[in-house]
């Protein structure tokens, strides 16, 4: 997406069940997988309609939709 120039993050690159002050062997795949899925967008009050658009648009066209 950086082509886009839509600013991107990812929050939780390992699972909170697998950092180090809660793990306790707990096997969690979801949370896994959606560890590995889960990007974080622009989404605040501030950002204006056309701005909204804007990502909208870039994500749909990326994934084709």
């Amino acid at each position: 997406m950086d082509l886009c120039k839509i600013g991107s993050a990812i929050y939780y690159p390992i699972p909170l069940h697998r950092q180090k002050i809660f793990e306790e062997g707990v096997k969690l795949p979801n949370a896994e997988k959606i560890c590995n899925e889960v990007i974080s967008i622009p989404i605040y009050p501030g950002l204006r309609v056309a701005e909204r658009t804007d990502v909208v648009t870039k994500i749909r066209t990326f994934y084709g939709v």
